[in-house]
């Protein structure tokens, strides 16, 4: 029955990238602008292999995708060529559909490429803030700590508290970047138990409460042991949006960079003392936006804002012209901090040590709404008067 396709006009990207977060761990499959390998439907809910879907759609290949999912969504570019290829797959998919199943078909912009949307967030991120007259926040917390049950009130209270992005700590044990705060939190992670399989369940478990971006923060022997194709790839499938790897050098970042394309966005780290030309090279290599470095050291070391701090800020978004958002972390703890630094010019804020900070003072029965505070406070100063 024709009642069972449904058409629908996307406004924008964003909202795209949000329903495949929340369709990802539903039995439901998003076909990117009729591209199908239908051998692949049961290891990757989202695809976007070269395989054309096409008008060469078989009342095989129907029923093959429909034993697999309930609801396919089918995007298309909103061009001349998107409009037909859309009607003719409607119209074979109408033929052959069977009772009880349905289709969903959405148009997107013109000009956009979907595909290359669904793997990277951020873009389209900043510029939805933009249009709010917003900058971001992004709020890093550890996984597992002290446990899951305080990682998912956590999380429920970032949401609640209106964050932006969240940047998610895979424990390692030897974090060179991080400062006592963190290194604590990463030991009591590990001692409880969290491995990679667990991870990935648990930001599973994330993904189906909340389409915030996630941002995994690890450390390039986590991916490089198990590969870093096979590593991005289960990140990917389980929600993860980016990686920030602090040890990552952009002369060895080859053949992670070519796992991540397509696939996940890769933030690096610059710092107020990084070369000019350092800066270009690595700017070419970052999405998502550019990590800087707040303060000579590691995280969580709380002194004054200082001066060559907010200079390099201004530096960097001139280098840079726009091109990548410019996030400042390290030592951001207060709605003081997030004020000042989005005055100077920041495009996001990263806030981590504060929060594990709250965490562990925090009885588990008030966490949710202890974060939700702080994370409004935090919030309130990235919004643009």
């Amino acid at each position: 029955s024709s009642e069972n396709i449904i058409f629908k006009k996307s406004e924008n990207l964003f909202g795209l990238k949000q329903n495949i977060e929340s369709i990802k761990n539903n039995n439901e499959i998003i076909l990117v602008e009729g591209y199908l390998d239908v051998l692949g439907l049961n290891s990757n809910k989202v695809e976007t292999s070269v395989a054309s879907l096409g008008t060469t759609l078989s009342e095989t290949q129907i029923n093959k995708i429909w034993s697999i999912v309930d609801i396919p969504i089918i995007c298309f570019d909103g061009d001349v060529a998107g409009f037909k290829a859309m009607k003719s797959i409607a119209l074979k998919v109408l033929k052959y559909l069977k009772p009880g199943k349905s289709a969903k078909f959405i148009i997107l912009p013109e000009g956009q490429d979907p595909d290359n949307y669904i793997n990277q967030f951020g873009k389209e991120k900043f510029e939805e803030l933009e249009k709010r007259n917003e900058k971001a926040l992004i709020s890093y917390i550890m996984l597992g700590f002290p446990n899951e049950k305080a990682t998912m009130s956590t999380i429920r209270g970032l949401v609640k508290g209106g964050v932006d992005i969240i940047e998610i700590g895979f424990p390692f044990s030897d974090p060179l970047a991080d400062g006592p705060v963190i290194q604590n939190a990463s030991t009591i992670s590990l001692q409880k138990g969290t491995n990679v399989s667990k991870f990935f369940n648990i930001v599973k478990k994330i993904r189906k409460e909340t389409e915030i971006p996630l941002v995994l923060m690890t450390y390039t022997n986590i991916l490089h042991r198990m590969g870093y194709e096979k590593f991005i790839k289960d990140a990917k499938n389980a929600g993860i949006d980016g990686f920030i790897l602090p040890d990552m050098s952009f002369e060895e970042s080859k053949d992670y960079i070519d796992a991540a394309k397509n696939n996940a966005d890769t933030i690096f780290l610059i710092s107020p003392n990084t070369s000019k030309t350092r800066i270009d090279k690595i700017s070419k290599i970052s999405t998502g936006f550019l990590y800087l470095v707040a303060v000579f050291g590691t995280t969580g070391v709380k002194t004054s804002i200082k001066n060559y701090t907010l200079k390099a800020i201004k530096n960097v978004k001139k280098q840079t012209k726009g091109k990548i958002p410019v996030g400042i972390g390290f030592g951001v703890s207060t709605p003081e901090d997030v004020k000042k630094y989005i005055k100077a010019g920041a495009d996001a804020v990263i806030v981590g040590s504060a929060y594990l900070k709250l965490i562990e003072k925090t009885k588990s029965t008030e966490l949710e709404s202890k974060i939700i505070s702080f994370t409004k406070s935090l919030k309130k100063q990235t919004i643009i008067q």
